[in-house]
């Protein structure tokens, strides 16, 4: 695990735990039509920061400290940035597109992929699965 935004947070973020992320360059499409090309992508699998009911970032949390911090470890959201290489200097953030999305659940099936891959090997090794270099 990672920790987000330095030791102490930022101005917009609590401290947090990262449990998986990326950051590129890649395009998106909307209902398989070509969305943007080249452009900047960010994702995020953190430690609960929003809250659940209002989906706003209650940070910083006033005359506020509860045990974990001003995040909610039994939970976890994905946050998804598409930001376009152009600025602009009049928005906020800068860009001239700069687009969020996030989840409230995150649901881990790691496990069941690995299952399958184990027991695919299994019944390579035992002879009950075609050999993938024959095809016999």
């Amino acid at each position: 695990m990672r920790t987000l935004h330095s030791r102490c947070g930022d101005n917009k973020w609590p401290k947090t735990f990262v449990f998986l992320a990326a950051w590129g360059f890649d395009h998106a499409t909307l209902n398989g039509k070509p969305l943007y090309q080249d452009y900047e992508m960010h994702f995020m699998v953190t430690q609960g920061i929003r809250d659940r009911k209002t989906l706003r970032v209650n940070y910083p949390m006033a005359n506020k400290r509860p045990p974990a911090g001003e995040v909610n470890p039994a939970t976890q959201q994905i946050d998804f940035y598409i930001r376009s290489p152009r600025q602009n200097p009049r928005n906020r953030p800068n860009r001239e597109v700069f687009t969020h999305f996030f989840g409230m659940e995150v649901t881990w099936k790691m496990n069941q992929v690995l299952d399958a891959r184990v027991n695919h090997m299994n019944d390579l090794c035992t002879g009950a699965s075609a050999n993938p270099c024959t095809g016999t």
